[in-house]
């Protein structure tokens, strides 16, 4: 995934003619295009290397006229121009996943008298991020965690999902010895703009039991 491109045998990374640091993963597909067929891509004809410019400096284009393109103001042959977005298409229901500490299906409830970790993991159906904003609650009636049960994803473009490492300890407010821990999630899709603009929510969850001796 390294070109020594204008075959000087060194790969220099700013000089517009080699890709010394290939392309990124999934990037395999990428075209890059030697329009002047001089070997390198580059394309920098202005000269002037400080101005961040990869391009000729002129107005390339079917309206530049024969006397304008003696003047060297513009060219009427083509150019290839192009940009990049990444775009996230996350689905729109949450998938919620609960397992044990070492990432095994939980058997039966969740015994928090000594102390106990549960991983809890959240995708849309494809197993990606859900989308940012997504806020996921968790709560539960017996057994007690740490901070106040509220996550927010946020916006990234990493592949994988939300994993939540849920630490259970025995809750010493209350007498039952088990009770629920629910997981709920609200996916938040945006659409539209303006006044047209709107934002759904999508509602999943799942439930465990936890249990404790008091």
């Amino acid at each position: 995934a390294v070109f020594d491109n204008n075959g000087d045998g060194a790969c220099t990374s700013d000089d517009g003619r080699d890709q010394c640091s290939g392309w990124l993963p999934g990037g395999a597909e990428e075209t890059f295009i030697d329009l002047d067929g001089d070997g390198m891509y580059d394309g920098d004809a202005d000269g002037d290397t400080a101005n961040g410019s990869v391009g000729n400096g002129i107005y390339n284009g079917s309206l530049c006229i024969a006397s304008s393109e003696a003047l060297g103001i513009c060219s009427p042959d083509p150019i290839n121009v192009r940009d990049e977005v990444v775009i996230l298409m996350s689905a729109s229901t949450p998938v919620v996943d609960v397992r044990a500490a070492d990432g095994g299906i939980l058997a039966g409830a969740v015994d928090a008298t000594a102390g106990a970790v549960v991983l809890i993991y959240i995708s849309d159906f494809q197993n990606g991020f859900l989308a940012a904003g997504s806020v996921i609650t968790i709560e539960a009636d017996n057994c007690d965690f740490p901070g106040d049960g509220t996550y927010t994803v946020g916006n990234t473009s990493a592949p994988g999902f939300t994993i939540i490492p849920l630490a259970l300890t025995e809750d010493d407010t209350t007498t039952s010895t088990s009770g629920p821990v629910r997981i709920t999630v609200e996916s938040r899709i945006s659409s539209g703009s303006g006044a047209a603009a709107a934002t759904t929510t999508v509602e999943g969850g799942a439930t465990f039991t936890c249990i404790d001796a008091s």
